[in-house]
């Protein structure tokens, strides 16, 4: 039978109505009301207004919230304290304190200078080649370019063939794709048109294809950019005005060009560099100078600048002496009005694998603006800028985890140097050859970038692989509180302890890169075979104990007179925090005995250069120290597999004492808690929840049960899961019957109803606890979900007893907080006297607390509803 509805008008005087309220209204009973509350007297009365917050921070810029979150009965909010111009991106995480201070709010970072906030999120796997094309055997070199919705994929399969792969990026359906003869494949875009460069396997012609997805079914070929001398290197980028691209050019001779390209692949008037054989070169414009990023062999890495009428400007100016085997990368670095290159290079270093070497140069004069490294690390990628501005800078890298390769993702900046945004493929990388260096592209029609990875498949071949991320998003991350630690999703995802924001756990695995027994001062004992294995240590300000993955346990053999062993360790990547003491934690076993136990730790140590450490205690005085984490008891368990750092998240949420986690690809959970730990996480298998054939949209959890969120269904697991050591595992995700999907995960809130959440067809739907299926339940607000149907955030109000929704309009100009009231069982809707676009919301003090850019003015934008 259908629901007969009747609109009636009640005046309200001095804020309420004697006559009418929940408890005597007329016949039947009240199912949407605008801008009142129901008061603790059971009747309806006016909403209280809502009270401006502060804005000033301790520094001299005031912060610009992109969220707002509570936690730990304090306000959060994820801003921009540095107020630099045209910034528009999160930088650190900001607690409210109140304006009795003196100041509002409190940067994670004090005086604004650094960003603790990561700025890579909504990381996503793209197959990179279908098999239709050919068998990805042996793939040693990839590239990517993207632009219009599309992705554009160059790798070399053996040693003679390239393959070009086209592909949508929303949904991964191929385009085009050919294979051809040849060598050492790029690619780039220009508009909306992709270039494919390839060396032919003689090696003495470079060779172009362009596809135009306008007017081209298939991939054409195009006349040749050289023929005659051997090439021995060559690069190429998309111009600064985006309407050609160049190419660097060293041919045996020797002879160097760089040759511009246009749109139509046509090539112009080169410009005539050194008559040098080159090991590597590399290629970049900026608004008035084209530059040239040299290696000689075994030799120097130099930077030159032309003019656009082929002058030497400026160089050549050596960047690093030391030799350089990997191609380098270049990126247009303006910033402040200051004309500026970024040039990203592979150092050889005596103590490490490598260290990724960054500068930052004034294009003009070569000046240095600033320079680092980062160590022990293999360069994956040339650089890339991102965001409003081109602050935002960084590259991938290959980090040694044990006898394996990682990829990882690493802020370039003088600020927060080394700070790893992204970490993935764990024990499974591979690095593509030293002469191609690969780029990461950004699709300027979507935003989004798009990186290039090898990596070690389940059948051991080398696989290609393309990640779709965000960078520098001032999008809302979702975040989750367990044990009094705050979760933020991520690329890498963090934690706040109420005072620090860093990495949630250590990323890699330690790595020792010797052990060596001598005589000296020790009193360690002789003739025997010790084990000596490294992990790294934080204690939050809750006294946590964060410990990392425990590093390859090593053998030392003790002569005769060998009474110490010398061990050099890596340094850690993080934690990055301001003030974070990172202890490097030496074990040993002792004589006749493998268990291993604590024999040595430090905090002094630099995290750019290698750790040494000498062990000199005695088997009687190791042997009263604490035992490895892996091999002590655990609870009921006898020790526990590993911590490994999380794989990339953006849906994360409480599950029971565990963290449901996962991307759009993946899900995932963590260890149980252990007291005095924070949340842990392992690779193992069992960790993994079964995968489901759907993109997820988010996740959820109501008490044992799971619920992965797609677009069109939402599935539910359940389980005890694994335990520690691994042992146990969750149910197969099963589809509900006749479930709608999730329309956005900033609308899931868990409620004493259950979750309720934005469904596929844009409307208001709970999920009861009981497991039955999703209930439409917000059918008197349809008409107001359908005016705004941009749902923001979803919160608990708990004073009040609201479930509240902030809810835009398409162009997200104005906004709507629709509210359900779980005393009267009603339907409330907030509306506002001018245009009010909420982008964030939460509950603080038990009050709804919110986020305007426009509310009254851009200055002023942070609100909590008045207590009444």
């Amino acid at each position: 039978m259908a629901r007969r509805t009747k609109v009636a008008e009640f005046p309200f005087v001095s804020g309420e109505h004697a006559e009418i309220d929940g408890k005597l209204l007329p016949d039947g009973y009240l199912t949407r009301a605008k801008n009142v509350r129901l008061r603790k007297d059971g009747r309806f009365g006016v909403r209280a207004d809502y009270d401006a917050l502060g804005n000033d921070t301790a520094n001299s810029a005031d912060i610009i919230p992109y969220d707002l979150v509570g936690y730990d009965e304090s306000l959060l909010a994820v801003a921009d304290g540095r107020g630099l111009a045209g910034d528009t991106m999160p930088w650190d995480l900001a607690q409210y304190i109140g304006a009795a201070s003196g100041v509002d709010w409190r940067l994670t970072a004090q005086d604004g200078a650094s960003a603790p906030i990561g700025r890579v999120a909504r990381l996503r796997e793209l197959q990179a080649a279908p098999t239709i094309f050919f068998s990805w055997t042996d793939v040693s070199r990839i590239d990517c370019a993207a632009a219009g919705g599309l992705v554009a994929v160059a790798m070399q399969i053996g040693q003679n063939r390239v393959a070009f792969h086209v592909l949508r990026a929303d949904t991964g359906a191929t385009v085009t794709g050919i294979t051809v003869i040849g060598n050492r494949p790029r690619v780039v875009a220009i508009g909306s048109k992709f270039f494919f460069v390839y060396r032919d396997t003689p090696g003495t012609t470079l060779r172009q294809s362009g596809f135009d997805p306008a007017v081209d079914s298939s991939v054409q070929a195009l006349t040749a950019i050289h023929t005659g001398a051997v090439v021995t290197c060559f690069d190429i980028a998309t111009d600064v005005a985006g309407t050609g691209y160049w190419v660097a050019i060293n041919l045996a001779g020797p002879t160097t060009s760089l040759i511009p390209v246009t749109s139509a692949g046509v090539t112009g008037t080169p410009i005539a560099g050194p008559a040098v054989t080159y090991q590597h070169v590399a290629v970049r414009q900026t608004a008035t100078r084209v530059h040239l990023v040299s290696v000689i062999a075994a030799g120097a890495t130099e930077l030159r600048s032309y003019t656009s009428a082929g002058a030497l400007s400026t160089g050549p100016t050596t960047l690093e002496a030391t030799t350089n085997d990997r191609q380098p990368g270049i990126a247009d670095a303006a910033f402040g009005g200051t004309e500026a290159v970024l040039v990203a290079l592979e150092a050889d270093d005596a103590s490490f694998v490598g260290t990724l070497d960054w500068y930052e140069v004034n294009a003009l004069t070569h000046a240095t603006i600033a320079s680092a490294s980062t160590p022990h690390v293999f360069l994956g990628s040339k650089p890339v800028t991102g965001g409003p501005i081109t602050r935002a800078r960084l590259a991938a890298f290959l980090r040694p985890d044990g006898d394996f390769l990682s990829h990882g993702l690493v802020s370039l900046t003088s600020d927060i140097t080394g700070h790893v945004l992204a970490y993935k493929d764990r024990f499974a990388a591979v690095a593509s050859n030293a002469d191609t260096t690969p780029q990461i592209a950004k699709d300027a029609s979507t935003g989004k970038f798009y990186w290039p990875t090898l990596f070690l498949g389940a059948d051991g071949n080398f696989a290609p692989r393309v990640t779709e991320f965000e960078f520098a998003s001032n999008k809302r991350r979702q975040t989750a509180t367990v044990s009094g630690l705050m979760y933020l999703a991520a690329g890498a995802m963090q934690v706040f302890d109420g005072k620090r924001l860093c990495e949630a756990l250590f990323f890699e695995k330690p790595a020792i890169l010797s052990v060596t027994p001598s005589n000296g001062a020790g009193a360690l004992p002789v003739d025997t075979t010790l084990l000596v294995a490294v992990v790294f240590e934080y204690v939050d300000r809750r006294g946590n104990i964060w410990q990392s993955d425990v590093s390859l346990v090593e053998t030392v053999t003790m002569g005769a007179t060998d009474d110490t062993i010398t061990v050099v360790v890596v340094p850690p990547l993080g934690p990055t925090a301001d003030d974070a003491i990172v202890t490097i934690a030496v074990y040993r076993s002792i004589e006749g005995i493998n268990q291993l136990r604590r024999a040595f730790a430090t905090t002094t140590f630099t995290f750019t250069a290698p750790i040494t450490i000498t062990l000199l205690a005695s088997d009687a005085t190791v042997r009263a120290n604490g035992v490895i984490y892996t091999q002590a008891g655990r609870g009921i368990l006898s020790g526990t597999l590993p911590h490994e750092a999380p794989l990339p998240a953006d849906y994360i949420w409480k599950f029971g004492a565990r963290l449901l986690c996962a991307s759009a690809d993946r899900a995932f959970v963590s260890k149980e808690v252990f007291p005095g730990e924070p949340v842990t996480f392992s690779g193992d298998v069992g960790f993994s929840i079964p995968s489901i054939p759907e993109r997820i949209t988010g996740v959820a959890a109501l008490d044992q049960r799971g619920f992965l969120f797609t677009a069109e269904r939402i599935y539910w697991f359940s389980g005890d899961g694994p335990n520690d050591n691994g042992e146990g595992r969750y149910s197969e995700p099963v589809a509900l019957p006749g479930s709608t999907g999730l329309t956005d995960w900033r609308s899931l809130v868990e409620t004493p109803l259950g979750i309720m959440f934005q469904g596929s067809n844009g409307q208001l739907w709970v999920l009861p606890r009981d497991g039955a299926a999703p209930v439409w339940i917000g059918e008197p607000v349809r008409d107001t979900l359908v005016a705004f149907p941009v749902v923001t955030s979803a919160t608990l109000v708990v004073e009040e007893q609201l479930v509240s929704f902030t809810c835009n309009n398409a162009g997200e100009t104005d906004s709507r907080i629709v509210h359900y009231d779980l005393r009267a069982k009603t339907w409330i809707v907030d509306e506002f006297a001018s245009a009010t676009p909420i982008r964030a919301a939460t509950s603080y003090q038990g009050r709804l607390a919110a986020e305007s850019v426009f509310w009254p003015s851009p200055g002023d934008c942070r609100y909590q509803q008045r207590a009444r």
